[in-house]
């Protein structure tokens, strides 16, 4: 009526090794890693109550007989006609279908228990492994196992989390000592962030993540990078968050245009004083650019409300900053050359009700 499957298994290949508790964190992530990759870690996670579907069991299943006299039982009892012999097949080919299901169901989860079980015995150190299980004798849950070995160094969570949090506190100080490479040093601090962020940790979200990680960083970057004006609250009404701001470290760090060079160097040097000489002021914001004030096109949306160029729009608060600041003065000459290309400038008091 039904057959077991066979030949169902996975392969983890060891990672770290658990030879001590300075060991915890790298082996317990390696391990959800392993177990989030084949879908069991939500029957593994230590720090999680015990639950009603932790432990495997096999499937109850009947075989032919026990499913005809069930039939035949209950078509008595609820005073209906027996079931013809066609009733009866027909009935068995779906119930036939229904068991292969609960079987394979089974049997998936059975080789990927067994594999994570494996991956334990492999990398946890023996004696270690030997006093976890001894001090819960008896057959455990996949969870009730991992949990007997972390019981032996970290049973608290706020215990494990506050040790994230230093092992992410680490990493952000590694910066500081000489000789430390940007990208070698970013991917560490990317399985930091994401061990720290997995469990809510404090020091990844919001302003304080982005500051912290902007303050490590400060030794490989200028600071007029770390205050670019995508982290203007002028620009933009929702800053980036730290996800974000790492992504674009990266892309700094490993652009071939121009190449990457530390905060310092002559070539850095070199570039910014180029750059600075022939940079531009205008009236859109305290920062210079290499084009004219006349071909800005945020300054253009600030006076005109469009433009053909794509760009984020400036808040009406902004608008109204660059408005005030080409009244000025010195900017008469570019006031006369804006409107000879048909620009009609809005004075501060036409934008008082915007």
């Amino acid at each position: 009526m039904f057959s077991i499957q066979e030949g169902i298994s996975y392969y983890l290949p060891p990672g770290p090794r658990l030879d001590s508790s300075e060991q915890w964190l790298d082996w317990f992530f390696a391990l959800r890693t392993q177990a989030l990759s084949i879908g069991i870690w939500d029957k593994i996670d230590p720090y999680e109550p015990d639950k009603d579907d932790d432990e495997l069991v096999f499937p109850e299943l009947e075989n032919y007989e026990q499913f005809r006299d069930r039939l035949m039982e209950e078509a008595r009892e609820a005073n209906k006609p027996a079931p013809t012999t066609t009733d009866i097949m027909i009935a068995v080919g779906v119930q036939s279908t229904n068991a292969e299901i609960q079987l394979s169901i089974y049997e998936y989860r059975a080789a990927k228990e067994r594999a994570i079980r494996v991956l334990i015995m492999e990398t946890v150190r023996r004696s270690i492994y030997e006093a976890a299980i001894l001090s819960h004798p008896g057959s455990q849950t996949l969870r009730q196992h991992v949990r007997s070995i972390q019981n032996m160094y970290v049973s608290n969570l706020e215990f494990f989390k506050m040790r994230i949090d230093e092992a992410y506190r680490a990493v952000l100080a590694e910066t500081q000592v000489k000789g430390c490479e940007p990208e070698a040093w970013l991917h560490r601090w990317r399985q930091a962030f994401t061990r720290a962020e997995a469990f809510g940790s404090l020091y990844v979200q919001g302003d304080r993540g982005v500051f912290d990680f902007l303050a490590a960083i400060s030794v490989f970057v200028e600071p007029e990078w770390m205050v670019g004006e995508y982290l203007l609250p002028s620009n933009s009404d929702k800053k980036p968050n730290l996800h974000t701001v790492s992504q674009r470290f990266y892309h700094h760090i490993t652009s071939p245009l121009p190449p990457y060079s530390k905060p310092g160097s002559s070539s850095t040097k070199r570039t910014k004083a180029k750059e600075n000489r022939s940079k531009k002021s205008c009236p859109c914001g305290p920062r210079k650019h290499p084009w004219d004030p006349e071909d800005c096109c945020v300054l253009e949306f600030a006076i005109r409300g469009s433009t053909d160029r794509k760009i984020k729009r400036p808040t009406i608060k902004r608008r109204k900053d660059i408005l005030d600041e080409i009244w000025k003065e010195k900017w008469g000459e570019l006031r006369q050359t804006l409107e000879q290309k048909g620009w009609d400038i809005p004075t501060p008091e036409a934008t008082s009700n915007w």
